[in-house]
């Protein structure tokens, strides 16, 4: 198609509103990491005398827990890279908020 002039605008309002929106959810995302970056939450749950859990605590736990104390965090935003938690113990865990902004937290695992 030719690059009319009601294409040309039509393409620069569609980019400015995809930049408003992307600058949005920056704004949001630098907000959120405000508040979680440096956070911990503690979670008890079964496990064994020599602290190895029955189970084990996934991306699902830790956003749970965090949610719980009024910090909105999706399951998705949980980065686990050697997978889920398996012992009690503290993990230091990243928080992927938005392609540019990370959050760094702490996982407390202890037994019930």
């Amino acid at each position: 198609a030719a690059a009319t002039a009601a294409n040309l605008a039509d393409f620069e309002k569609r980019r400015a509103e995809l930049e408003a929106r992307h600058n949005a959810l920056l704004a949001s995302a630098e907000a959120r990491r405000a508040a979680l970056d440096g956070q911990e939450v503690s979670l008890s749950v079964n496990a064994s005398p020599e602290g190895k859990l029955y189970g084990s605590v996934g991306p699902r736990e830790i956003a749970e827990a965090f949610t719980a104390r009024g910090l909105h965090v999706e399951k998705s935003e949980v980065i686990m890279p050697e997978g889920p938690i398996r012992a009690t113990g503290e993990s230091s865990l990243t928080l992927a908020l938005h392609a540019d902004v990370n959050a760094a937290i702490k996982v407390i695992v202890q037994a019930l």
